[in-house]
Parts: C-alpha cells; sequence; structure tokens
C-alpha cells in the first residue's frame, strides 16, 4: 500500500490530519495502516481506533468488514504526535489504506484527500510520562459535518512517505460497545478559582527532561492540568439549571475505552472532563492540600496516578457529538460546564474481544474476583500485553509473563503475547541501550538511556513458558542471538562468586522496601539470574548454562542465607562482600519461586513463610524486622508458588484476602495493595488462572 502524509507537517508534534473518500454502495473489506494513532468514521459513525501495535518501523494492517447501504463518505483521522511515549512510538507520521470487495481493490490510498484537523490545540502538555498529549479544542464547527463530507477544515496537499513496513496481522479487532453513562452520584454548581493545587510530581509538566520531546509549560497554548485543579464546585444544583454546572458520575466497574459527549450550547461555554479509577475522598485529610477540595462531597482528584486525567473542549452555541481521541480509564466521570450548555455523556469500550472462558462458581466473592480479573486482562491485551490501560499502555517485561498465561486461559492462545514477541524481536538495536539490553517495555522510547536488567531476563523465564503454552519453536529459535546476546552483556556485571554485582540503571525487584537494598549484590536479582540462565540452557540445551545457573545458585544459598531468612544483598567493603542485615518477605519468595530453597531444603523457613505469615499479618508485632511485600511481585509469587505447590484452598482464602476489596472497589485488579498508582494493571489478570486451577 502507498503511504502519504501531509506535506508541511512532516515531523511536527501533536498534528492530526484527516482523510476521506466517498465509496460506493457494497460490501468492503477495509485495510489501513498509520501511524501513530487512528480512527475511522462511516457517515459520520464510529467505526474503529488503531493501530495494533509492532515495532518502530513497521505497521501491522487493520481490516474491518464495512457494508454500504448507498455512497457513504468514511473519514480516518491520524494524529501525529512526534514525541518520545511508551505507547505511541516517536517516529514519522502516514497513512496507508486499501478497500477490497469481491473483484479486487476499489479503491486506495490515492482516493483520500487530506484534511489539516486543527481544532485540536497542538501546544499542550504530555497526558503522562508515559502517553503523547492531553485533549484540548477549540471547536468550531461539529465534525460530524466533515464525517459526512462537508467542509469545516482546509486541504492540504499529500505526498508521497516512506512510512513503515507493513505487516499482515492475525489479531482479532477489539471490541468498541457502546454503553450508557447515566448514574449521577453528585451534582452542583462549577467556578473557576485562581487558586490552584498542582500536583508536585510531573516530570514531564514543568519543563520536559529526561530528553523527552515534548512542550514546555511557558509554550502551552492550554494549561490543561492547571485549569483543571481550579475549578471549585458547590454541590447542590436545580434541575434544569445547566449554566456553570457539574454532574459526577459512576460506572459499574472500571472501564477503558473513548468518552463521548452529546452537547447542546446555548451559550459559548468551556466544558471539562474530569476522571479516574477511585474517589479520592481521602485527600481531605491531607492538611496540605485538602482545603483546595472543599465544597464538592466527592473529590476526584485528575492527578491522582501522576497524569492529566482531563480533556476540554470550548464551543460556540450549537449541537455537538464529540469523542475523545484516545483511550482512557475510568469509573468515575466529572462533566463541568463553565456557561450553559447542556451534556449527555456516554462510552465507547476498548478492550480484547477473544474472551471464550466462561467461568461460573457459587461462591459469590470468589466469583466477583474472578470476574475482576478477566476485565483486567480485557483492558490490558488490546494488541501487546500492557502494564495498564491508563498511566502508560505500555508492554512491560515480567508483567507480560503473568499476563500471557492468563490469555492463554480465557482466550485458549497467545495471539497477544505473540505480536507483543515479534515487535520485540523486530526492534531495532538501539543507541541508547547498551548493546544486548532490550528495552524494559515496548514499542516504546527510551531516550534516556534507562533499563531495567532484571525485566529482561523476566523475557527468557517467558520465552521458556511460551514454548510450552504454545510449541512455537520458531519463536524460540528465532530469539536465540538475542537471548546469547543478553547473556553475555550481563556477564559483565559478574563478580569472582558468578554473582551479578553493581548492576546499572533500574534494579528493580518490586514496590517496597525490598527496592531499597538493591546494591551491591543484590540477591533477588540473582535467583533471577539463575533462573534465567537454567530456562536458557533448557531453550537451548545448553549444558555450560545448566552449570552457571547451578553455580550461581550454590553462591546465593552459601552467602544471602543466614540460618532464619534469606539477605535482600551484601555490600562491598574493599576487597569484602558483607551481607547486609535486610530481610524481606519479597526476597523470600524470590528464593521459594526460583527454586533456590522449597519445603524439604528450608523447612522451618517454608512453615514461617507460608504458614505462620498471613495476608493481613501485622509488621509490628510478627517479624516486624522482615519488611512486607507488596502486590508486584511478591505478594504474585507468592499465590504463584502455593498454587504450584498444590496448596488450592490456601490460594483461594488468599485471593480473598488480597483481592476481594479491589474487586469490589473498582471491579479490577490494581498494582499496588492499596489504591496509590493504577488500579487496573494488567498482570494482576493471572489470579483469574490461579482461582480456575484451584
Amino acid at each position: 500500500m502507498k503511504c502519504v502524509w501531509a506535506k508541511d507537517y512532516k515531523d511536527g508534534m501533536n498534528v492530526t490530519v484527516g482523510f476521506r473518500t466517498l465509496l460506493p454502495a457494497g460490501e468492503f473489506l477495509f485495510r489501513i495502516a498509520a501511524s501513530n494513532t487512528f480512527r475511522i468514521f462511516v457517515d459520520g459513525e464510529f467505526l474503529a481506533y488503531g493501530p495494533l501495535r509492532s515495532a518502530h518501523g513497521y505497521s501491522n494492517i487493520s481490516e474491518y468488514e464495512v457494508k454500504l447501504k448507498k455512497s457513504t463518505h468514511i473519514a480516518v483521522e491520524v494524529a501525529s504526535y512526534y514525541t518520545d511515549a511508551y505507547y505511541a512510538v516517536k517516529e514519522e507520521a502516514f497513512f496507508a489504506c486499501e478497500v477490497l470487495s469481491g473483484s479486487g481493490i476499489i479503491a486506495d490510498t490515492d482516493a483520500f484527500r487530506g484534511y489539516l484537523i486543527d481544532d485540536r490545540i497542538k501546544k499542550v502538555s504530555k497526558y503522562s510520562f508515559q502517553r503523547p498529549f492531553v485533549e484540548s479544542y477549540i471547536m468550531s464547527g461539529d465534525r460530524e459535518a466533515f464525517y459526512k463530507g462537508g467542509g469545516g477544515f482546509d486541504e492540504v496537499p499529500l505526498i508521497e512517505v516512506a512510512g513503515n513496513r507493513l505487516l499482515e496481522c492475525e489479531l482479532k479487532n477489539p471490541s468498541f460497545d457502546r454503553i450508557p453513562i447515566d448514574k449521577t452520584i453528585e451534582s452542583g454548581k462549577a467556578q473557576r478559582d485562581g487558586d490552584a493545587y498542582v500536583h508536585d510530581y510531573f516530570r514531564y509538566y514543568d519543563n520536559p527532561k529526561d530528553n523527552i520531546k515534548a512542550y514546555a509549560k511557558d509554550e502551552l497554548e492550554c494549561d490543561l492540568l492547571t485549569e483543571a485543579c481550579r475549578l471549585k464546585y458547590i454541590a447542590g444544583i436545580s434541575k434544569g439549571d445547566y449554566a456553570d454546572r457539574y454532574d459526577l458520575y459512576e460506572l459499574n466497574r472500571n472501564l477503558t475505552g473513548f468518552i463521548g459527549l452529546n452537547i447542546t450550547a446555548r451559550s459559548d461555554s468551556d466544558i471539562y472532563i474530569l476522571f479516574d479509577e477511585i474517589l479520592y475522598d481521602e485527600i481531605k485529610a491531607d492538611p496540605k492540600i485538602g482545603k483546595y477540595f472543599g465544597g464538592a462531597e466527592r473529590v476526584l482528584a485528575c492527578w491522582r496516578g501522576h497524569v492529566v486525567n482531563a480533556a476540554k473542549w470550548k464551543v460556540k452555541p450549537g449541537r455537538y457529538k464529540v469523542l475523545t481521541f484516545e483511550p482512557y480509564t475510568l469509573k468515575y466521570l466529572k462533566v463541568v460546564v463553565l456557561g450553559n450548555a447542556e451534556v449527555s455523556p456516554y462510552f465507547i469500550t476498548y478492550e480484547n474481544s477473544s474472551q471464550t472462558l466462561n467461568f461460573n462458581t457459587d461462591d459469590k466473592t470468589l466469583q466477583s474476583i474472578f470476574d475482576a480479573a478477566a476485565a483486567t486482562f480485557r483492558q490490558n491485551a488490546v494488541d501487546v500485553l500492557t502494564d495498564c490501560p491508563s498511566r502508560e499502555r505500555a508492554g512491560w517485561l515480567c508483567d507480560s509473563y503473568f499476563t500471557a498465561r492468563t490469555e492463554k486461559l480465557l482466550t485458549g492462545g497467545n495471539l497477544i503475547e505473540r505480536n507483543m514477541l515479534t515487535a520485540y524481536l523486530l526492534s531495532p538495536q538501539f543507541d541508547y541501550l547498551p548493546s544486548g539490553m532490550l528495552p524494559m517495555c515496548y514499542p516504546a522510547d527510551h531516550p534516556n538511556g534507562n533499563f531495567i536488567a532484571n525485566w529482561a531476563m523476566w523475557l527468557i523465564i517467558e520465552l521458556e513458558d511460551y514454548k510450552k503454552r504454545t510449541d512455537d519453536v520458531q519463536m524460540i529459535g528465532a530469539f536465540k542471538d538475542r537471548i546469547y546476546a543478553l547473556l553475555k552483556f550481563l556477564t559483565g556485571y559478574e563478580n569472582g562468586d558468578g554473582l551479578i554485582e553493581r548492576m546499572d540503571k533500574w534494579v528493580f525487584i518490586e514496590w517496597s522496601r525490598a527496592n531499597e537494598f538493591v546494591q551491591d549484590v543484590n540477591y533477588p536479582s540473582n535467583m533471577l539470574y539463575s533462573g534465567a540462565l537454567a530456562a536458557a540452557a533448557r531453550l537451548y540445551g545448553d549444558e555450560t548454562l545448566s552449570k552457571k545457573a547451578m553455580r550461581v545458585k550454590a553462591s546465593i544459598l552459601e552467602q544471602s542465607f543466614n540460618g532464619e531468612f534469606f539477605t535482600d544483598n551484601a555490600v562491598r567493603e574493599g576487597n569484602v562482600l558483607k551481607p547486609a542485615d535486610n530481610t524481606t518477605e519479597t526476597c523470600q519468595y524470590y528464593a521459594f519461586w526460583f527454586g533456590v530453597a522449597d519445603k524439604n531444603s528450608h523447612p522451618a523457613l517454608y512453615r514461617t513463610m507460608f504458614e505462620v505469615i498471613k495476608p493481613d499479618r501485622d509488621a509490628s508485632l510478627i517479624y516486624p524486622k522482615l519488611y512486607k511485600s507488596n502486590a508486584f511481585i511478591g505478594n504474585f509469587l507468592r499465590l504463584d508458588f502455593l498454587a504450584r505447590e498444590g496448596k488450592y484452598k490456601q490460594v483461594l482464602n488468599e485471593c480473598v484476602d488480597y483481592f476481594a476489596y479491589m474487586a469490589s472497589r473498582t471491579g479490577t485488579l490494581w498494582e499496588h495493595d492499596k489504591a496509590s498508582a493504577s488500579c487496573n494493571h494488567g498482570f494482576a489478570s493471572v489470579v483469574a488462572e490461579w482461582i480456575v486451577r484451584s
């Protein structure tokens, strides 16, 4: 397919170009590839959003069946962000398309004319460090007229561009189900206030850092975060009063997709949406910032996850049907009108549509947890296995090991995982990463040179599991050179005992105190290293790697176990490596999960960790010097090990202890054991596997 783009907008940040053609009546197969993200409208109605991502320089071709009863306009909007991100990567924009009928190709890229869609403000902040730009619009009219063949935007000349290498795609299209938003839980009056609280951790906001290409704060044409934080509320309003109003809506559970608004504006109005996965009423008790949240009965903090969970439309009198360009995750939506407008919201889902397993149990609590796990999976498995569908939408290693198992359980296959692994195979050797090292998440940009060597090791663990689940020996063979290059890179950190020492960049164990004890020799990292070496040995029949894995394991046993617990790290003092007095739950779970310890070799430790220590342990009274685990990855290694041991009743009981309150509050499962970050994290969907197995 021919690739084109607007002549004068080849490398601009946050540029949207529309492509439109007229098709005759008939049944067609619409094939499209574009970068970065696109959405399709048929006769003014939303059809789809894409792409299904691949590596830098590659694009999957998406296919959609279209049935037209009459001559109809098809419009495609393509957003070129050209910024560093973990979701829509920095690359030159393009659009390519062909339309097929039974007689062959009836239209191609050349049949489309191009238009500059300039009602979206270009110079805005990023939505998050990991994703592209927020959405703020100055509407000159309803876009629906343009979608149906009318005017509203200037035509621009198109030129042929290199584009990406286009790939046939085996993935099933996501679900785009329309859901009403009609449960109002609070309404009142809204106003602007000059006094604003803006969260103090936005590393992409005040001034772009970490080599990220973005707009600095003093360049912004709309400072949406500050505007959203200056909105103030007074609960209580008369029915039918649409002036300076807010309405807070609640969805049945956390959902990911596109927020739509039907607007009837009676005057010039600014319309905001603010959203989040939870209500953050706890913030009222914070003496520093609680004062900013008076007036409203319930608190929706749009910055809670280090994101800008907000969008804005500036409209003139008239009717509008608007839809966010990008997908977002929310259970709560606040619609704010400054001016006078009647607004009716709705939602379009963006989820995996391949679930075939239906699981039912009479235990309502376990059923709710399973349903939450399945919902978490569907929202994190559209094209790659993502960490969260909100803040990042990034394909992280380690997370993917767990989510891939859920994919096999719920869909019967591993097509999403295969697409993600293929992207890793196709990824170039980036200049900002050392030779042999793989990106910690992908497709993504890492211009600051950061990497997590631990996560690269988890890829080897995942590949062995992938081979067992799929018998895809071709994929394993294709990865061989990359795996050996990675292992060669890691040898550069080995000390005289064969252990990795003083690893660079982000040495990540989990979100707990365990991540404070990572130098000089971190034993959980070396337990992982032993497991990765052993997995590579089995994958490629390499006895040398097997012996090396055993040596690493022996060194850990000799150095880390203090007679009661495995210590987390040792510190180099001169030429002497001295174990530190740091012990965490997570280190013990690493030891059992990777086979450094078991119930026969360490029976007392086994009893302590899996019989004495419980999820609700009071760490101030029970083993106070053993720091507690967080959800990812310590608690999950614990439960996974128990499931492996056949402790099914205990697994089910602990699933209730760990996850029932999450399922009850959001209908999804969380990144942490508290609602302090993402409340919808892909790895957590593996809980479904434990429940079904148990």
